[in-house]
């Protein structure tokens, strides 16, 4: 399947696996928003090479496991990232902080501490807007 965007909000889908966008690999946008996910497995989005934008706002994620965007080509186009309207408390990935291309990350109305918002800062080396 050759598609460059996929919006999949308000499917009442739960969790994210591995294998769930294999066969995608020319997706650049990925809209997961208001769905009610809890879970997301490792390396769920290593499928995605070329994603340049992830939506995940408006669900249930109460932390980034590791390894959730631990992948093998490194998200080097991913500058996009909407984490907000989440439970979210945890995030244990340092691959976030890491991700080259970020330059917009959104944890707004999330319970993430302080210290991992300034983490977020110092180590994401293009981020624009937080």
């Amino acid at each position: 399947i050759l598609s460059d965007a996929r919006i999949l909000s308000e499917n009442h889908l739960t969790e994210l696996h591995k294998d769930s966008f294999e066969g995608l690999l020319s997706l650049q946008h990925l809209d997961l928003s208001c769905n009610k996910i809890q879970a997301i497995e490792r390396r769920t989005f290593e499928a995605l090479p070329f994603l340049k934008s992830l939506n995940l706002r408006c669900n249930l994620i109460s932390e980034v496991s590791f390894g959730t965007f631990q992948a093998w080509h490194g998200f080097q186009f991913l500058n996009e990232l909407i984490l907000n309207h989440n439970p979210l408390t945890t995030v244990e990935d340092s691959h976030l902080f890491k991700l080259p291309a970020l330059k917009y990350l959104d944890m707004g109305a999330t319970q993430v501490s302080l210290t991992t918002i300034e983490n977020t800062i110092l180590m994401s080396l293009e981020l624009e807007k937080l």
